[in-house]
């Protein structure tokens, strides 16, 4: 089940930034509530259909939401290419955003709390 549902925030993700990317979302100036709520988004919607309880769902996508972008922006920020990420339009950024993603999980330890287990 866990392999499932990590399988499945990914693949969800990776499907909803490649969108953001080609309608050009992804780099304009809502990117970082973009981010946020995509990820927001995606962690409540595969935790509630798997059957998770509401309360211990939301606190998790929050925080590793919050964690995502924060860690998105860093990595954006060590390419040394600030000035430059708003206007390019390349598929690096979007495996940035996943490795935040991957590194939020496990900074959160998502899957206990959406268990219930503080």
């Amino acid at each position: 089940m866990i392999t499932g549902f990590l399988t499945f925030l990914f693949l969800i993700l990776f499907f909803i930034k490649t969108l953001a990317t080609f309608f050009n979302i992804q780099f304009s100036n809502f990117q970082y509530f973009f981010n946020f709520f995509a990820s927001f988004f995606v962690i409540t919607t595969v935790s509630l259909l798997s059957g998770f309880t509401i309360q211990y769902v939301l606190i998790a996508a929050g925080l590793v939401s919050i964690i995502t972008v924060i860690m998105n922006f860093l990595f954006q920020r060590n390419r040394r290419e600030y000035k430059y990420f708003s206007n390019l339009t390349t598929q690096i950024y979007l495996f940035d955003y996943l490795v935040s993603f991957l590194f939020a999980l496990y900074f959160v330890d998502v899957l206990n709390l959406i268990n219930g287990l503080f």
